[in-house]
């Protein structure tokens, strides 16, 4: 299309056509399918890099997936956790599980224009790491409520 010189260069021109208008014709589903594989294969790959650095350098890895109101990162998210070698912070089912925000109701906390979080979106986001970190058993540098 003559906007791709725009799409390529700007993150927001990008969103706006992925998200708001659902276009996808600038890669073919097997495409599309091809590079999400890959990018998921690049993002294991790279949290496993970090975990052997951490290893080397004597600090604790702790790998946090946010809510963004997608299932995209869940295959990745479940292999971690049944992994078990890297402690993850799943935000997306904290929203779920304990603070009882649902895609349903889960408008409040995010800007209607970019879907970021809003000063209630980034409450909720540090009550749910928080509520991680103590599950996980690393609260002497937190204030929990």
């Amino acid at each position: 299309p003559s906007w791709e010189k725009i799409y390529a260069t700007s993150y927001v021109f990008r969103f706006f056509i992925n998200n708001v208008l659902q276009y996808r014709n600038l890669l073919s589903q097997k495409a599309y399918k091809e590079n999400y594989i890959n990018a998921q294969q690049d993002i294991y790959n790279c949290i496993n890099k970090f975990q052997k650095l951490s290893e080397k350098h004597n600090f604790r890895l702790i790998i946090v997936f946010i809510d963004d109101r997608t299932t995209l990162y869940f295959p990745m998210i479940t292999k971690l956790k049944k992994e078990n070698r890297v402690p993850v912070i799943d935000l997306f089912e904290y929203n779920r599980t304990v603070a009882g925000v649902k895609t349903s109701n889960g408008s409040p906390y995010y800007w209607k224009i970019d879907g970021h979080c809003n000063p209630r979106g980034y409450d909720l986001f540090a009550e749910g790491i928080a509520w991680n970190l103590k599950k996980i058993g690393i609260t002497d540098s937190v204030n929990s409520k």
